[in-house]
């Protein structure tokens, strides 16, 4: 999903342009969102290009809304009608706008959004349960049941260092089920299913990394949902805040210390989001902190210390933070979504965002749906985020940035 601001002060001439069929707009809070459908892209319009956008569907041309503007702002209706026009071709090369004679501009659907799932796997149905390998075990996220067989019994050890807590009684368990089969090769281990291999890792030590990993992928691709938002999700008794973020920028080291500070960590890297209304969906797997979070996050979890240490495919050094296994699985209602950023210096301080812009950053953090981007599903998520309040919160010292976020879940 690529979001794009469109600033006044940087637009680069002018007939009447219709908004082509294929471009739908939705208000938040006096700002735009544009979904380019045959795209598949989102823009976020700041008040002025929203005003733009608006003066286009009124079937206004360039002249008459530079005018408007020029006349609002006491500005240089010349510059401004520039300004407008480098707005409009802009708006047309994308496909959101044509001349009424004229076909829009095709434009491809990209190819390389950011999407936050890992190796893709594919539904299988087992004809019986936990029948390869003289060691197996069973567990559930989510909607979906599983099972894991090897003839190696410290693979299974392993297995339970990331979802050992997600066992459950082979009795309990109907088919049909996945059934993943786990068998060394070389030096390394791999993963089948259906004897199709799903993942590889090179060594014991990337088992637990390898297995956390394809978990998290089956919770999404296998459940109910409306799509998937790269983030943390924490809660206090009676509120709840969705965390988004890229990679590095802290929010699994700030959930492993609001969860030592008392409060519950539902998942520390993918938010699931439950058809409208939208809620998100408890995905306990075990936080995965990097090696960068051991020292600081020590005073607040001395068992850090004792934790074995795992190499993922990407060579990064982890330990895995055990979660209780949560009492109950409810969809859970966002209350405050907070953007975490790790930046030597800052205090800690939450602080409000506008609503435009925390959708905006969503997409940055990385996200994933089952199908193609809608007119429905936008209007959703804008509605969605409408009655969410919204923050960033830049931290140095994390007992700082446990304080501001427990406030907001008080």
């Amino acid at each position: 999903m690529t979001g794009i601001y469109f600033d006044i002060g940087a637009m680069v001439a002018g007939t009447s342009l219709r908004v082509c069929s294929t471009t739908s707009s939705h208000d938040l809070d006096g700002e735009l969102v544009l979904l380019n459908e045959a795209a598949q892209q989102i823009f976020v319009l700041n008040r002025t290009a929203s005003y733009v956008w608006s003066c286009i569907a009124d079937g206004l041309d360039a002249d008459a809304i530079a005018a408007r503007i020029s006349a609002e702002l006491d500005e240089c209706p010349s510059r401004v009608r520039q300004d407008v026009v480098g707005m409009l071709r802009e708006w047309q090369s994308a496909g959101m706008v044509s001349e009424p004679d004229r076909a829009p501009t095709e434009i491809s659907s990209p190819a390389d959004r950011v999407a936050v799932t890992c190796d893709e796997t594919t539904e299988t149905v087992a004809t019986s349960v936990l029948t390869s390998g003289r060691y197996s075990a069973a567990f559930r996220v989510l909607d979906v049941e599983f099972a894991i067989a090897t003839e190696i019994s410290e693979a299974i050890n392993e297995i339970d260092v990331v979802i050992g807590h997600l066992r459950v009684p082979p009795d309990s368990v109907k088919a049909p089920i996945s059934v993943f089969e786990l068998k060394p090769r070389g030096n390394g281990w791999a993963l089948s299913e259906d004897g199709e291999e799903r993942a590889f890792c090179d060594d014991l030590s990337g088992l637990a990394p390898m297995i956390h990993g394809v978990t998290m992928s089956l919770a999404y691709l296998r459940s109910e949902c409306f799509g998937a938002i790269h983030g943390a999700i924490v809660a206090g008794s009676r509120s709840c805040a969705l965390m988004p973020g890229e990679s590095g920028n802290g929010k699994s080291t700030l959930s492993a210390a609001l969860m030592a500070h008392g409060l519950s960590c539902y998942t520390d890297d993918l938010a699931i989001l439950s058809t409208p209304p939208i809620r998100v969906r408890p995905v306990p797997l075990r936080i995965g902190l990097k090696t960068g979070s051991w020292r600081v996050l020590e005073p607040y979890l001395p068992v850090l210390s004792e934790l074995p240490i795992y190499e993922r495919a990407d060579n990064q050094r982890v330990k895995y933070l055990p979660l209780p296994r949560p009492e109950k699985q409810d969809l859970v209602a966002i209350t405050a979504i907070v953007f975490p950023k790790y930046t030597p210096g800052s205090d800690g301080q939450a602080v409000p965002i506008r609503r435009a812009d925390a959708l905006q950053r969503l997409a940055s953090a990385g996200y994933d749906l089952p199908g193609r981007l809608t007119t429905k599903w936008v209007a959703a998520v804008v509605d969605w985020i409408r009655d969410v309040p919204c923050f960033e919160l830049h931290f140095d010292e994390l007992r700082a940035a446990v304080r501001s976020v427990s406030s907001l879940l008080d």
